[in-house]
C-alpha cells in the first residue's frame, strides 16, 4: 500500500510533514506499507538557465528530506514515485540531478515521469515530450544519461550512505555486512554512458582496511552488473564502503 500527503497544496509548501497520525494500513502492517510523494521542482517548469540548479536540487533535498522523517517515524521505505516532467535539455538534467541526488541522500527510490507520452493530457507537456523519445522515435540521449546512476539494487546487509557524482561517475555506497545473508551485493552501472572505457572497483571497511580478494567474491553476471559478497566473517557486523570509477579517473 503506497500512502501519500495532499499533493496540492504540498507540491508548494515541502517542508510539511504529513497528516497522518498512524499507518492508514494498520500499525501492525508497515513491512506492506510505502510512503509515497511527487517532487517537481523549479527546473521542470521550463526552459530555465541551468545554473538553477543549486535552486533545484535545495528544493528537492527539502521534500524529500522531509518525506524521509515521516517515512522514518513510520518505519517504512520511502519512493519518490513521480518527479522530471521535464522536455530535455540542460534545464531537464538539472531537475533529474537534483532529485536523483536528493534521493541518494535520503535513500529513497524513485521513478521518472514519464516513459513514453502516450498522447497524456495530465500535464502542461502539450506536443512536447516528457519522456525518452523524440517525435521521431529517437532517444534523447542525455535525459536518459542522467536517469541512467549507477547504484546497488541489493545489499549483503543494511545499506547506510549512495551517492553517485554525474560529472565524474564516481560512484560510492557503504553498508553494515551481514556474512550470514548468502547471497552478494549487487551493483548496477552503465557501461554505455559513464564507464566505456572500463572501471575500477575498491572495497574497503569504513576505517580504511583494503578487503582482499580472500575476503569477497566479486562475479560480473551481465555487462552492467557486479556482484560482491564478503565471505570473511571476520567482516561481521563491518561497515564496507564500495567504490566505482571510470578507468580514467585519476583517484576516488
Amino acid at each position: 500500500m503506497f500512502f501519500e500527503p495532499s499533493l496540492i497544496p504540498d507540491s508548494f509548501l515541502p517542508f510539511v510533514p504529513v497528516g497522518f497520525t498512524e499507518l492508514p494500513g494498520g500499525s501492525n502492517y508497515p513491512h506492506l506499507q510505502v510512503m509515497n510523494d511527487h517532487s517537481y521542482g523549479p527546473c521542470a517548469l521550463g526552459d530555465l538557465n541551468s545554473t538553477i540548479y543549486p535552486v533545484c536540487k535545495a528544493y528537492h533535498e527539502v521534500k524529500v528530506g522531509t518525506r524521509r522523517r515521516d517515512a522514518d517515524k513510520f518505519n517504512v521505505p520511502l519512493i519518490i514515485s513521480e518527479f522530471g516532467a521535464c522536455l530535455g535539455g540542460e534545464t531537464c538534467v538539472a531537475e533529474i540531478q537534483g532529485l536523483t541526488e536528493a534521493c541518494d541522500d535520503s535513500l529513497a527510490g524513485w521513478a521518472y515521469w514519464q516513459f513514453k507520452k502516450y498522447g497524456d493530457l495530465t500535464t502542461t507537456a502539450m506536443t512536447g515530450n516528457e519522456g525518452f523519445y523524440n517525435e521521431d522515435g529517437s532517444l534523447q540521449q542525455d535525459k536518459v544519461k542522467a536517469l541512467t546512476r549507477t547504484y546497488l539494487q541489493n545489499t549483503q546487509g543494511e545499506l547506510l550512505s549512495l551517492s553517485f557524482n554525474s560529472t565524474t561517475a564516481l560512484f560510492n555506497a557503504s553498508f553494515q555486512v551481514d556474512t550470514s545473508i548468502a547471497a552478494p551485493t549487487v551493483l548496477y552501472y552503465s557501461t554505455e554512458y559513464w564507464y566505456s572505457d572500463g572501471s575500477v572497483l575498491e572495497v574497503e571497511t569504513a576505517a580504511g582496511q583494503a578487503l582482499t580478494r580472500n575476503d569477497y567474491e566479486l562475479r560480473f553476471p551481465s555487462e552492467n552488473h557486479l556482484t560482491v559478497q564478503v565471505v570473511n566473517p571476520a567482516f561481521n557486523g563491518q561497515v564496507v564502503v564500495v567504490r566505482l570509477a571510470p578507468t580514467s579517473a585519476a583517484a576516488f
